[in-house]
């Protein structure tokens, strides 16, 4: 599927994988606002979000998933640069996570590398840091291991964002909509927690520029807000309570209220064959240290700085979620 332009900014052609999640759906706006060339490599063309897309858009899309292997090379071939953003972030069994998250990224690599493809950009998570957290963290870390097998071939970066939010986020929205129906939080948590945030276009916008820079550039690299001691929930309720203007309510669970309650989640999703709420691997994501960028900042190598702190972007958010009838 092809929608045609003649108003291209260069004649290469830029792929995403994973343009139907929140973080792809963002790069693959702000790269056609840029006027480029693009390939979408999509699982299911019936969850792209056509109203990012306008006539005019030179838009290439191919259907396939990650362990299709000829499909990954129709991809791959005659592309500038990758930016694979494709993931799972949440799953009900550890083979899920392995499947796509290490199997996947080792074939996109692959088919990079047989390619002659000339920049990779890997979209993974700061959770990475901490592989023995849970399952998602290790497929992360462990994906990342394939890019770094592309040093001798191409130019590869491995950019680890905290959390995201923003426009179109279902990871956050339930947050937005306890705070802003409820008036209230209620976290999984303790107090003396702090993380790192970051808005989703900031990060399209660093991806946008890596595309774009004709240096060389290799590594991993850390990106935030800018916000360096990040955010207590203490911090976000203050944020919410601001942007909605009525009083805000904190809750924090501690482990050994969840810990069980997640173990009790997690027989029901295997029972019933469903994604459990919260399960117990990801539940020990939110009892880990701060999530902090310590890591090589990526704004130390590239002409790009954050823009948009908690009180702006959650502002924008909310205003999202209401204008599309979310809220």
């Amino acid at each position: 599927m092809t929608l045609a332009s003649q108003t291209n900014k260069t004649n290469t052609i830029i792929g995403i994988t994973g343009a139907t999640g929140f973080v792809g759906g963002a790069v693959l706006q702000q790269l056609l606002k840029n006027k480029h060339r693009v390939r979408l490599y999509v699982r299911d063309i019936s969850r792209l979000d056509h109203t990012n897309m306008i006539p005019g858009d030179d838009l290439e899309i191919i259907v396939g998933d990650l362990n299709n292997v000829e499909k990954l090379h129709e991809f791959c071939k005659g592309l500038n640069t990758v930016i694979h953003c494709a993931a799972v972030i949440s799953a009900s069994h550890r083979k899920e996570y392995d499947t796509t998250n290490i199997v996947g990224t080792m074939n996109v690599v692959n088919a990079v590398k047989e390619n002659k493809v000339k920049r990779f950009i890997y979209l993974s998570s700061l959770a990475a840091t901490r592989p023995q957290t849970c399952f998602y963290a290790h497929t992360k870390r462990k994906s990342e291991i394939s890019v770094k097998n592309l040093d001798a071939v191409c130019d590869y970066v491995i950019l680890r964002p905290p959390a995201v939010y923003g426009p179109a986020d279902k990871g956050t929205f339930e947050l937005f909509k306890m705070a802003y129906q409820k008036n209230m939080l209620i976290m999984p948590s303790n107090k003396y927690t702090r993380n790192a945030l970051i808005y989703v276009f900031d990060i399209a916008d660093v991806i946008v520029k890596l595309v774009e820079i004709k240096k060389p550039l290799k590594g991993i690299f850390e990106l935030d807000d800018g916000v360096k001691e990040g955010y207590s929930w203490e911090n976000i309720r203050l944020v919410y309570q601001d942007i909605i203007k009525k009083p805000i309510r904190l809750f924090l669970l501690n482990k050994f209220l969840v810990y069980p309650l997640a173990r009790i989640m997690d027989i029901f999703a295997l029972v019933f064959n469903k994604k459990a709420y919260l399960s117990y691997d990801k539940a020990k994501l939110f009892f880990s240290d701060d999530w902090l960028c310590k890591g090589n900042r990526i704004e130390n190598y590239l002409d790009w700085q954050p823009s948009v702190e908690a009180k702006e972007g959650f502002k924008l958010t909310l205003e999202w979620y209401k204008k599309n009838k979310w809220l």
